[in-house]
């Protein structure tokens, strides 16, 4: 793509510690960072980080060499070329790192709730749980999935947002 070196060098890294199951990662980052909010953020962030990244380097790759090689030969600065070529050819690779990123990031904050036992969603849906009240349990889901589609339908907004400039296509026009 833009930076091949730097592509090189990242793919091992970025491949290695995606492999890494996140929830056999808790016990590790319980001894670091003990039980608080520090704990909650490392797993949440563990749980959307790869999902965001991974097709967005994709994305970086995808970007038509042409274009960077036509802005080079205008001299045109690596800021330039990021905010104008790369970075429009990149969102809709991010939007789906986001997208999948929701429901990863919610399962991260389940699982760290579950684990630290202090408070929250998800202390109360596994205390329930314990005491056999199905519709706590059940308004505790419905209340992560409530959250799910708020954060998605955000995710949907902030892609027209960055992708207003795009043509849009009616398929009933075009048939």
């Amino acid at each position: 793509g833009w930076y091949r070196r730097l592509s090189l060098a990242a793919d091992p890294w970025l491949n290695f510690t995606n492999a890494l199951p996140r929830a056999a990662l808790v016990p590790l980052v319980v001894l670091w960072a003990g039980l608080g909010f520090e704990m909650k953020t490392v797993i949440v962030f563990l749980g959307g980080f790869f999902s965001i990244i991974l097709p967005t380097v994709e994305g970086v790759r995808t970007v038509e060499r042409q274009f960077v090689d036509v802005a080079r030969s205008f001299r045109a600065k690596d800021r330039l070329i990021f905010r104008s070529i790369v970075l429009p050819g990149t969102v809709p690779f991010i939007v789906t790192g986001l997208r999948l990123a929701v429901g990863r990031v919610l399962a991260g904050v389940i699982i760290a709730e579950f684990y630290a036992q202090t408070e929250g969603l998800g202390v109360m849906i596994a205390k329930a749980a314990a005491s056999l009240q199905s519709d706590r349990m059940i308004f505790g889901v419905l209340l992560f999935t409530l959250v799910g589609i708020v954060l998605y339908e955000a995710v949907g907004a902030l892609e027209r947002y960055f992708q207003r400039w795009r043509p849009s296509i009616d398929l009933e026009e075009a048939a």
